[in-house]
């Protein structure tokens, strides 16, 4: 089974991902960084501001949003935030415009990484400077295998990144609260089905290793649908389409022999 694409990329080194709709309202971060955050990084996925999240009070937040909203291109900045712990983390962070087709702003990406220690000499890094980008470095982090049981990982994987690009998608078009309707229906869907599935603060969880391609194929379906009634079919298939651009051959395969692009396939 291929790796993702492009391993020496800035991901190597990143945090988190954290992404707002257009008023910098967060309402979904990767799970380690929901970690790291510590007990009110629960509350994120139901919409907090940025300032909430990283050490920037409310007029450098709008000014933040401003500006990357009025030049559509990408800002690059220290991003510090404070974990439930009380310890401060530096960070720098990369801030990309989230656009529509019709170069509508959408929302923000935000990548912050580990700032390079003294001395150090950075490692060759793809830039971050679109949309794509961002969700190419993170679905390379969602598909780095931490398990040796490859196809359940990589099937999981894939599950886990088509989920979450779709309800970033949905919470930043139909708000946040169709994000979390989403999740309902997802946690409903497994529920009837029996599946060993849930979905808690934006993030699905797999309770045993077992592959039920039928269960996530139906799940799969669901969900999507859903988005669809929201958004439209063409932007939900474009964001999983993207994240299929990124997963690796190999795992498009495989994807593919066990029927999971079937959505895209109507």
């Amino acid at each position: 089974m291929d790796q993702p694409n492009n391993p020496e990329s800035q991901m190597d080194n990143s945090l988190a991902f954290i992404f707002t709709n257009s008023r910098g309202i967060a309402f979904f971060t990767d799970l380690n960084f929901m970690r790291m955050l510590g007990n009110p990084a629960a509350q994120i996925n139901s919409g907090v501001s940025l300032s909430h999240i990283l050490l920037m009070d409310l007029r450098t937040e709008g000014q933040l949003i401003e500006s990357v909203k009025q030049k559509a291109k990408p800002e690059h900045l220290p991003l510090p935030f404070r974990t439930a712990f009380g310890n401060v983390i530096e960070t720098n962070g990369t801030v990309v415009p989230a656009l529509d087709e019709n170069r509508n702003f959408l929302g923000l990406d935000l990548v912050l990484t580990n700032p390079p220690k003294a001395g150090q000499i950075p490692g060759q890094t793809t830039p971050i400077l679109t949309h794509a980008d961002v969700i190419r470095a993170y679905v390379e982090m969602e598909m780095n295998l931490r398990d040796a049981d490859r196809p359940r990982t990589y099937i999981q994987s894939y599950l886990v990144t088509q989920f979450n690009v779709v309800q970033i998608m949905l919470a930043r078009i139909g708000g946040p609260g169709s994000r979390l309707i989403f999740e309902r229906i997802a946690n409903n869907t497994a529920s009837s089905m029996g599946l060993p599935i849930s979905m808690e603060n934006g993030h699905l969880n797999f309770s045993k290793k077992d592959i039920n391609i039928q269960g996530y194929r139906s799940l799969l379906q669901t969900a999507m649908n859903y988005a669809v009634d929201v958004v439209g079919k063409n932007i939900v298939k474009k964001e999983m389409l993207l994240v299929d651009k990124f997963v690796g051959h190999g795992t498009l395969e495989l994807i593919s022999q066990m029927d999971l692009r079937i959505f895209l396939a109507e």
